[in-house]
């Protein structure tokens, strides 16, 4: 009896203290990989200093481990390399390409590298006239540090009836900086989709079986836009969960989300999964007759007048659809004056109704705050709006720390917002329902 009293005992210190070993352990290869993807991104898309990346963009979202982050930075290979606690992970940039975390050799296609130089013509018909007063006074609260947790806006730039109205940057972001959507890409996906539907070259209920044969049959395009794959896949952020795993070790994200268990009947339980949308990613690269930079360059950015555009790549060459797309505010803006003109049919590119129905809510989730790749303002389960001061019909591209490319579309407006902002207070909706509230008031 005594030595099982031993044995559970010893049982029960070995569990104590292991668990925070395998915490530390897993962490440290996540920790690694963000230092070194988000390093080199910021240095050869971002164009930005490696000192205030590596102690804004980087240390905040790393504690307790960003202290022990060692870096190297070869800038004639484009290489940075992270190690932590012993453990080393390498980004690599190309051009045109973005930076690839190295989680496995680089797949090379005979696609240029390159894409089309930056274009002369402005990409909005008019300059931003002398910002009044009142449009001032917004700005600054936008901009403004509360005093209960960390906001730090990097961008706004906003759009009235089709023009810049104004912009505004804390250095060192300015107007020519490409600044990381994060998960905003998720809602350029389902646009990208769109635009291959109105070509009739895909349709939403294709089956995800005809690129991934171990899929059930019934699983298709469209469930994946709107995150009700059934899947299984965790999305917490934390060592060892499925989307870390996906992010920071699988040289084929697709792949690895195809490969999880089904945990439910496609269509019938809403779940948040990047995993669905590199999964969605890797059936639009299927469907098309070009490659991939061609298309986009033919069928989206040029339409758009948007150049230099970078859209990252795992290492097996499918875009990470989830979360690794780099433009200027501007053109985010465009972006989202393009689902602005949508949601109206006045979009020559993308079927009449896509909007409409990328920004319906999904029946089965009891939070009606999701359509088809962007967020909506619709009752969630509390009774509330996600924004209570804002319109039901409102709808968002949203990204980690608070990446919002918003649309107004009863107000023709469009808010493109970046930042380091972990919390809610964002500012954003202070800022939306100023701007609805003065722009009433005008001519």
């Amino acid at each position: 009896m005594r030595s099982i009293k031993r044995f559970l005992l010893l049982l029960f210190v070995l569990v104590l203290l292991g668990g925070p070993l395998l915490y530390l352990s897993l962490g440290r290869t996540v920790v690694a990989g963000y230092a070194a993807k988000t390093l080199c991104s910021g240095l050869w898309v971002q164009q930005l200093p490696a000192d205030w990346l590596q102690q804004q963009a980087i240390a905040p979202a790393l504690q307790p481990l960003s202290d022990w982050i060692d870096y190297h930075i070869d800038p004639a290979a484009h290489q940075v390399t992270a190690t932590v606690l012993g453990y080393e992970r390498q980004a690599q940039f190309r051009s045109g390409r973005g930076c690839t975390l190295m989680t496995g050799p680089l797949v090379h296609s005979n696609e240029p590298q390159s894409l089309e130089p930056r274009s002369q013509v402005p990409l909005w018909r008019h300059e931003p006239q002398p910002t009044p007063a009142w449009l001032t006074q917004l700005l600054n609260q936008a901009f403004a540090e509360p005093a209960d947790e960390r906001r730090q806006t990097m961008a706004i730039a906003i759009a009235y009836q089709g023009n810049l109205l104004v912009e505004r940057y804390r250095e060192p972001v300015s107007v020519t900086t490409p600044l990381l959507g994060w998960s905003m890409n998720k809602s350029l996906l389902s646009s990208w989709v769109g635009v291959q539907v109105e070509r009739g070259e895909l349709h939403p209920d294709t089956p995800a079986n005809t690129l991934f044969a171990q899929l059930p049959p019934e699983l298709t395009l469209r469930h994946l836009l709107q995150m009700s794959s059934g899947l299984e896949f965790s999305e917490w952020y934390q060592p060892g969960d499925d989307v870390t795993n996906m992010l920071y070790h699988q040289p084929d994200m697709a792949a690895f989300v195809a490969s999880q268990p089904q945990l439910h009947r496609p269509g019938f339980h809403w779940a948040y999964s990047s995993g669905d949308s590199n999964l969605a990613m890797a059936l639009l690269q299927q469907s098309l007759r070009q490659p991939l930079d061609a298309w986009l360059q033919s069928q989206v950015w040029r339409p758009l007048g948007i150049t230099g555009a970078v859209m990252e790549r795992d290492p097996s060459g499918t875009v990470v659809a989830s979360s690794y797309g780099y433009m200027t505010a501007r053109q985010w803006l465009k972006v989202g004056q393009w689902w602005l003109d949508g949601w109206h049919g006045r979009a020559n590119n993308l079927p009449n109704n896509w909007m409409k129905m990328a920004t319906t809510a999904v029946t089965h989730n009891p939070d009606q705050h999701y359509g088809m790749g962007f967020w909506l303002n619709g009752i969630q389960a509390d009774g509330n709006r996600r924004f209570n001061q804002l319109p039901p019909e409102v709808f968002w591209a949203r990204g980690h720390d608070g990446q919002y490319v918003m649309v107004l579309p009863e107000h023709e407006l469009v808010i493109a917002r970046f930042g380091f902002s972990p919390g809610r207070n964002d500012g954003l909706e202070e800022l939306a329902a100023g701007l609805i509230q003065r722009l009433e008031t005008l001519p």
